[in-house]
């Protein structure tokens, strides 16, 4: 990842050298690597924010783990309700007390 103000922009996995080019425009960040381009980016507006680019990273990134109860949690290859897990859980509670 690269710091260009105050956000963080992806390079590919394989780039190898620590210190890259950066050129700000306008509306895109450009990133070289021995003055190939090597990245580009929207610029994100703000800070603390982050771009990565398809492709730039070989392990899958992990989906966000908060999610509405309305949806269903996969366990095991199977499908459990949401609303049936918490009760689930929140009996399992009462009978530990």
């Amino acid at each position: 990842m690269v710091s260009v103000g105050g956000n963080l922009y992806s390079v590919p996995d394989a780039t190898r050298k620590r210190i890259v080019e950066v050129h700000t425009l306008a509306k895109k960040v450009q990133i070289f690597e021995d003055g190939t381009l090597i990245a580009t980016h929207p610029v994100l507006d703000g800070r603390r924010q982050r771009w990565i680019a398809p492709g730039h990273r070989k392990m899958p990134r992990f989906t966000d783990r908060r999610r509405d109860e309305r949806d269903a949690v996969l366990d095991h290859d199977k499908v459990v309700d949401t609303e049936l897990l918490l009760d689930a859980l929140a009996d399992s509670h009462k009978v530990g007390r």
